[in-house]
């Protein structure tokens, strides 16, 4: 039984998919034959410069419009090319943008392989109202979790020609002929195979470096995160195992270089500890760096220890430097603490970025003209400012169910960026315009936002 993996785009282009890796290494490990295709870097190195600047999750209106509109041919010559190739089974990955591809190309691989099955997972079905856009007549099965242990559930089923029922292990909905399958257990991290990055052109990636976790899940649940509840529990993997994937990746690719795409890199302080110490104690030459929260334990002696084992860089989810929003978040630190932490990443020689969001509800001038203040006194200590959003209110988050708390008013627009609290979206746009003025006043000017067609930031 043949296993295609399809990436769908947009997606990162620094590095290969590390979700689809992970699948694929399930499936090697009980023996099925995998391949992997990554549409969104084949589509990617066959577009002008012009167009390859808006590959970003900024550029909106080119995902929901312009992709489709001006490159469908482009589209069609790479799944001419997935169709000639022989499999029975194909999985799709993507993330919410993706759907307008989704369905397009959903209807051309059932034209040309009808017999085939296909499989959806991953970001582009964690949003149930995405799920309900899908052309699922086309869709076979859709997986609502991890997906190393159901993907293996679906692809036996399909090879045994028995049909997949609910059990201890696995949950199953049914809409129209789609099944929808969760597993009731998460991966054990500890017991979970490498990454197979051999399923994708290692080469034809921007950045000469490869992704890797250390941990799913996050120890916060921040007010407005949509992913820590999804990914929840919290678990890590072993140190040692960390370290042996990313020598076995050099020694295999000849690649130092790794970004970690945790939620946060520093959920347990013995894990990080204990992996930095492997690496100085085996004189390893590894460079690595990702998201982190801001918690007392990340002390100056530990942000060296850190950096003496290869950690670049550390992007902080900040968001407000108001401790009466930070708490309204849900952050769990105060505006003191957050200046010490960045101020000691910067001492260890740590390049330090941050994340903003204005507009969260119950922010006030005052506390807008607090996060002002301080980006002005921390500039020295921050390299870059990773992204400045709206806030944005998203389903399943305490934000939503919780609206009433946070004074959201109910009604139709309380789900993204048009909700009405005690400001609405002219008020928060005014006052992402008065930040952004300041970041790049500053030399911070941030590299990411979400105000597409609602700010002209070339004229900030």
């Amino acid at each position: 039984m043949k296993i295609m993996l399809l990436l769908l785009p947009p997606w990162g282009i620094s590095n290969p998919h590390l979700g689809l890796t992970y699948v694929a290494s399930a499936l090697k490990e009980k023996k099925y034959q995998v391949e992997g295709y990554d549409l969104n870097i084949e589509i990617y190195n066959d577009l002008d410069n012009k167009t390859k600047d808006k590959w970003n999750h900024s550029s909106q209106r080119f995902w929901k419009k312009g992709l489709l509109k001006n490159h469908h041919l482009l589209i069609d010559k790479h799944i001419n090319k997935l169709v000639k190739i022989n499999f029975d089974i194909l999985g799709m990955s993507g993330c919410d943008l993706s759907l307008d591809v989704l369905n397009y190309i959903l209807p051309k691989l059932k034209k040309h392989k009808p017999k085939i099955k296909i499989i959806i997972g991953g970001g582009i079905v964690a949003n149930k109202k995405i799920i309900q856009k899908i052309k699922k007549e086309y869709v076979d099965y859709i997986i609502l979790d991890e997906g190393e242990y159901s993907i293996l559930k679906v692809v036996e089923s399909i090879k045994s020609k028995k049909l997949l029922k609910n059990s201890k292990t696995i949950k199953i909905d049914k809409q129209n002929k789609t099944l929808l399958v969760k597993s009731t257990k998460k991966t054990n991290l500890t017991k979970i195979p490498v990454p197979y990055f051999d399923i994708f052109p290692i080469n034809s990636y921007v950045n000469n470096d490869l992704p890797i976790s250390f941990s799913r899940g996050c120890i916060m649940r921040c007010a407005f995160c949509v992913d820590s509840p999804i990914l929840s529990p919290f678990r890590t993997r072993k140190p040692q195992d960390v370290v042996n994937e990313m020598y076995n990746n050099y020694k295999k690719f000849n690649i130092r270089v790794y970004q970690v795409t945790d939620l946060l890199i520093n959920g347990d302080i013995k894990f990080l500890n204990e992996f930095c110490d492997i690496i100085i104690e085996k004189k390893l030459h590894f460079f690595w760096g990702g998201q982190a929260i801001i918690r007392k334990e990340m002390a100056l002696n530990l942000l060296r220890k850190m950096r003496i084992a290869g950690c670049t860089h550390l992007i902080f989810g900040v968001e407000s430097f108001s401790d009466n929003i930070r708490s309204l978040m849900r952050k769990g630190s105060t505006t003191t603490l957050v200046k010490k932490v960045i101020k000691n990443s910067k001492v260890a020689g740590i390049e330090t970025r941050i994340n903003l969001v204005v507009g969260f509800p119950g922010e006030t001038k005052e506390d807008l003209n607090e996060t002002i203040k301080t980006i002005r006194e921390l500039q020295p200590y921050i390299d870059y400012i990773n992204c400045l959003n709206i806030c944005n209110v998203f389903p399943d988050t305490p934000l939503d169910f919780e609206s009433s708390k946070f004074r959201i008013i109910n009604n139709k627009d309380k789900i993204g960026l048009f909700f009405k609290a005690n400001t609405d979206i002219k008020e928060r746009i005014k006052r992402f315009k008065k930040v952004y003025k300041v970041c790049k006043q500053q030399n911070l000017e941030p590299l990411l936002n979400n105000v597409e067609g609602l700010v002209d930031i070339d004229k900030l």
